[in-house]
């Protein structure tokens, strides 16, 4: 699969554009045979840490939240976290 296909398809799937899309094709590109390698793999773990950062805690809570609905992670409330 290519980038542009998995982008595509990850845009169909959570509606999210710019920063956003940008932050889950880095992340999905991860899991992409033909980036397996030890600099694919560096450059895209990057590239996914720097669009978090870039994005505001909105932003980050949307992918992070997209990304766990697709791994079947369900929030639950934490009781005295602190």
């Amino acid at each position: 699969m290519s980038l542009v296909t998995m982008t595509d398809d990850l845009y169909k799937q959570s509606g999210f554009t710019g920063l956003r899309l940008q932050a889950l094709a880095s992340v999905a590109a991860l899991g992409l045979p033909e980036y397996a390698g030890a600099e694919h793999q560096t450059y895209f773990r990057e590239r996914f840490r720097q669009t978090l950062e870039t994005l505001d805690s909105e932003g980050v809570c949307d992918v992070v939240g997209f990304i766990a609905a697709q791994r079947g992670i369900k929030p639950e409330p934490v009781e005295n976290a602190i």
